[in-house]
């Protein structure tokens, strides 16, 4: 009688298939020649996927980004093996097993969310997994919204843009997120300066803060406040309108009959003086 088991490699993560048992139990004799005696292994591929709103637009998790819950990974690999998982309050999915290879995988919104989100991957994206490392794979998502910012020389203070008003080139606003960033723009030739600024994840809001400078000698018509706090969704379109006005000095020379040092409505304003 032979007992015949295999010897594991300490390397590769290998896990014995066949036999189900420790060992073959092999008894010889003069009968029938014996059925080769057969082992099976294989190589497990372990991993995850962990979902985060990419805030900032880096690609990478940073403290305070947060973690999405909802999102679903189709995932297809060799060998017919597939898979949906979705990611629970922590951002993670659960861990999937597979044989180690190609996969492809497609990643889904929850039911309902906004079509604005960008993601740091092509989607769908492949990855190629080897025995052994059991790593968590992170997807960053991006949300959004457009910010346009207009600026106009408001001749008549009124605070509204006529036709025959100028736009103001090369001013400048300070944009200011919840992470304390400040982010830069200036008016471009038609007095336009277009922003776009990542937000928490719907249905939460993001506030901003928009300043624009304040040369000497302008003065601001409109809005009444400086800086404008804003309170941003996924998706939205805002536009800002901004008007100055340069204050125009008014000079009257006029004929002080009376010497009083006061223009009197009866006295006569003189022409062609510098």
């Amino acid at each position: 009688t032979y007992y015949i088991r295999e010897v594991l490699p300490t390397t590769g993560c290998w896990v014995q298939t066949v036999p189900a048992i420790e060992c073959y139990e092999l008894v010889l004799g003069q009968g029938p020649k014996a059925e080769p005696v057969r082992f099976g292994n294989w190589q497990p591929a372990k991993f995850r996927f962990f979902k985060y709103n990419d805030f900032d637009g880096d690609c990478v998790f940073d403290p305070g980004e947060e973690k999405l819950e909802g999102w679903r990974f189709k995932i297809s690999g060799p060998y017919g093996a597939a898979a949906t998982l979705e990611t629970g309050p922590d951002g993670y999915t659960p861990y999937f097993t597979g044989p180690v290879g190609h996969y492809t995988v497609e990643e889904c919104a929850p039911e309902g969310f906004p079509e604005c989100w960008e993601s740091c991957r092509e989607n769908p994206f492949g990855i190629d997994v080897v025995a052994c490392t059991n790593p968590d794979i992170k997807v960053g998502n991006r949300f959004t919204a457009n910010v346009t910012l207009k600026k106009f020389h408001d001749y008549d203070g009124d605070g509204i843009w006529d036709g025959d008003e100028p736009p103001i080139e090369g001013w400048r606003f300070d944009i200011k997120g919840p992470d304390g960033v400040v982010q830069t723009v200036f008016t471009n030739s038609s007095g336009i300066a277009k922003v776009k600024l990542g937000t928490h994840a719907p249905p939460a809001t993001t506030q901003y803060e928009i300043l624009e400078e304040e040369p000497i000698g302008w003065e601001r018509t409109t809005p009444d406040v400086n800086p404008v706090i804003t309170d941003l969704a996924a998706c939205d379109c805002k536009t800002f309108i901004f008007g100055n006005r340069f204050p125009r000095v008014i000079v009257c020379k006029f004929n002080d009959c009376n010497s009083n040092g006061v223009c009197d409505p009866e006295e006569p304003c003189l022409p062609g003086w510098e």
